[in-house]
């Protein structure tokens, strides 16, 4: 398994299928940058083919603009995250109106995002796709996108001689720790098949968890609705990475490298793999957290750090 550390960008390509995990500094990045206008609409050739084939079928519209998010660097960790919510969002708005103007009139299905300025359209037919193709406000027609997660690969189990897992000790962690450094005051997240918010290991760090009582409001999203309305995880992909991020149960099981972190999730994965929609939706909701229904988004309830870790091939820029 490959590990990368990276900044998160203002530009999440809506491609996905990064190996390994990847593991993410929400800082955001954060006006508006124009591409010429006469560059030619490209089109995927998968989605060429799925056209030639089908004459019906969804995907990706990338719109031009991207907003200029520089000024951001500057800022304070509240300022950044509003500033790039704000900018993100009103530079997608304006430059997609029309657009989306259009696939309403058209009766089209669709899903706009101001993460990454894109419109997910669930299906229409190719004399829409030859239409969007002739617009200057569009840059590229993508195929849409389903990744896979690798399975979880269980071992024997040994007698346990410490409390600490052989995986912390071998990397070091508790040398860290015992200079005074475990993760306090940090908020880490992932994107993933959600997490067990009653797991032994993992309840006592979960941002929505007071000791008493459970708050999921920018705390747990699941923006494909696989749950059913109550924080899941129905595959334990992603409670086994979060555990390997903080997981700590107070006793006999230590098993994540910061254990005085707080955590937060988002629901990207419905079993063993992730759709485009989810996981774009996943990123955006990184960026801003909302309340469980999806609505309220506020930058300041940001993790710090987003783990994902998703199969499916490298040399993606998705992270980006």
């Amino acid at each position: 398994m490959r590990f990368k550390s990276t900044f998160l960008s203002s530009r999440l390509a809506p491609w996905v299928g990064v190996a390994g995990a990847v593991l993410l500094v929400v800082l955001g990045f954060a006006g508006a940058v124009l591409a010429s206008e006469s560059a030619a609409v490209q089109v995927e050739t998968k989605l060429q083919q799925q056209l030639a084939v089908d004459g019906t079928t969804g995907y990706i519209i990338e719109l031009r603009e991207k907003a200029d998010l520089a000024p951001a660097y500057t800022m304070s960790w509240s300022d950044r995250g509003r500033y790039v919510y704000e900018t993100l969002k009103a530079t997608a708005d304006r430059s997609q109106a029309d657009l989306v103007a259009y696939l309403t009139q058209n009766g089209v299905q669709f899903k706009a995002f101001w993460i990454d300025n894109v419109i997910l359209v669930e299906s229409s037919n190719i004399n829409v796709v030859n239409e969007i193709q002739k617009r200057t406000d569009v840059a590229r027609l993508l195929a849409r996108r389903t990744v896979t997660l690798d399975p979880i690969r269980e071992t024997e189990e040994q007698p346990k001689t410490t409390a600490v897992e052989p995986n912390l000790t071998y990397v070091g962690a508790d040398q860290v720790w015992a200079q005074g450094f475990k993760g306090a005051g940090i908020v880490v997240s992932n994107i993933d098949t959600g997490a067990r918010t009653s797991h032994d290991a993992l309840k006592p760090h979960y941002r929505g968890w007071d000791g008493a009582t459970y708050s999921h409001d920018y705390n747990f999203y699941d923006p494909g609705n696989y749950c059913s309305g109550t924080p899941c995880d129905n595959n334990g992909h992603g409670s086994h990475t979060m555990g390997t991020m903080l997981g700590d149960d107070g006793g006999a099981n230590q098993i994540g490298m910061a254990p005085e972190a707080k955590w937060i999730a988002c629901k990207g994965c419905g079993t063993s793999s992730c759709s485009d929609a989810t996981l774009i939706a996943c990123a955006q909701w990184i960026a801003a957290p909302t309340k469980y229904d999806g609505t309220s988004p506020d930058p300041n309830m940001r993790p710090h750090i987003v783990n994902n870790s998703w199969g499916g091939g490298s040399g993606d820029n998705w992270y980006q």
